[in-house]
């Protein structure tokens, strides 16, 4: 497995081996109990800044290698959250980047990350949800429609925060992944009507999304990097 000494080429390596992705990436606390020691948050910031710089240059394919990556970035940052009782910026910038290839089943991992913590809950903007599914009517065409349990963790490569998610919401539905599923689409329509009527449009989520703050590679770095 190639080994890196510096950050400048993690997203190069990342994209060539996925056989990379655990040294680089995974959520791993040095000690137990203790997530802010995870040995990988300044190479998951590292590997999240240059995703997003290459994502602002490069046209995205829904089912290449920078999404498969950027899902497995989304899905370590939920699993540190996990454990955390704080927020850092990283997780808000995995979802804006797995946001940006605007596959609507990615409403899943997203909304997984805002319920990480309370802090999440709420810097983890809901307007990713809505730029993922193409705006507010067909996040809502989309979450209702939804028959197979399957499709929330479809996409989700090895056992990170998402699994523990969704085995948690399992666990308080009596391991009913039918009853599961619709508890949980309740709660997003729910969000989704919530946002409409405090003035949340897809014209509100465009400029969301397009902000100098979302789209400019330094202002992420500002919040992530000491």
């Amino acid at each position: 497995m190639t080994s890196l000494d510096t950050h400048a080429d993690i997203l190069s390596i990342m994209l060539k081996t996925s056989a990379s992705w655990a040294q680089l990436t995974s959520y791993d606390p040095a000690v137990a109990g203790k997530p802010e020691s995870d040995t990988h948050l300044d190479q998951r910031a590292h590997a999240l800044l240059q995703l997003h710089a290459h994502q602002q240059t490069t046209p995205l394919e829904a089912d290449g290698d920078e999404l498969r990556l950027a899902l497995y970035l989304l899905d370590q940052e939920i699993r540190y959250h996990q454990q955390a009782d704080h927020y850092r910026a990283s997780i808000s910038l995995a979802a804006y980047i797995v946001a940006c290839f605007c596959r609507p089943r990615d409403i899943w991992p997203i909304w997984a990350a805002r319920e990480c913590n309370y802090d999440t809950s709420k810097l983890v903007d809901s307007h990713y949800l809505y730029h993922t599914a193409g705006g507010l009517e067909k996040a809502r065409e989309y979450v209702s429609q939804l028959t197979d349990s399957r499709e929330v963790t479809g996409d989700v490569i090895g056992a990170g925060g998402v699994k523990v998610w969704w085995e948690g919401v399992l666990e308080d539905n009596d391991g009913d992944g039918g009853v599961a599923l619709q508890r949980l689409k309740k709660d997003v329509l729910e969000r989704i009507a919530h946002d409409e009527r405090c003035g949340v449009s897809d014209e509100v989520v465009e400029k969301f999304v397009l902000r100098s703050w979302r789209v400019e590679n330094e202002r992420w770095a500002e919040s992530l990097i000491a």
